[in-house]
């Protein structure tokens, strides 16, 4: 099997005149990792579709989880305004392809953001990595949010969560990702490795 590294990344449409759409994008990286691939092309993966993203995709990661006995991508992406309680996490689901189709899951809404009929200790939870524990299979997200009532405030600014990612199978071809909302207190270190 061949390995090769890609790149993914996003493009901003919400600063351009006119305005354009936000992107996310993938494209193989040369074998030294230093630059793109010039033999191969970048692949749009989706752009900014939905009322919750406002006019901003951005910080993507991609895992890859066996389901079914298929391939499923997992696309962890954060959409809106990072300075604002609007900020939220979503999730695109490729089946079989790193390269897509992905389709937005829950129903096209985030998968972790700040209810407003909850109150609080974080709000405007996003741009995550999600990683798998080697010592229990467990996947974790890692996060950043701000305190309620201090959102946009340099002190004490944004601050670091880890949540706990769970897997429900929705159909006979995929499952969706859900994390519960943000952290409202320290819970114990999720992954120790001996």
């Amino acid at each position: 099997m061949k390995h090769f590294t890609l790149f993914v990344r996003k493009t901003d449409g919400n600063g351009a005149i006119p305005k354009e759409p936000a992107r996310i994008w993938i494209q193989k990286l040369s074998a030294d990792g230093l630059s793109l691939d010039a033999t191969s092309s970048k692949v749009m993966l989706f752009e900014n579709t939905e009322p919750w993203e406002y006019d901003c995709v951005e910080g993507p990661w991609i895992i890859k989880r066996q389901y079914n006995q298929k391939n499923i991508w997992y696309l962890f992406y954060s959409g809106n305004t990072y300075n604002t309680d609007r900020y939220a996490v979503g999730l695109a689901v490729s089946v079989d392809s790193i390269y897509g189709p992905y389709f937005k899951s829950n129903n096209k809404l985030p998968i972790l953001f700040t209810p407003k009929d909850k109150d609080l200790f974080f709000s405007g939870p996003g741009h995550c990595s999600v990683i798998k524990c080697p010592v229990n299979d467990q996947y974790y997200m890692i996060y950043h949010t701000w305190e309620n009532g201090h959102v946009d405030d340099p002190n004490p600014g944004r601050v670091m969560n880890v949540d706990l990612v769970q897997f429900v199978d929705v159909s006979l071809n995929a499952t969706v990702a859900q994390v519960n909302m943000p952290s409202h207190a320290s819970l114990p270190t999720p992954c120790k490795l001996q």
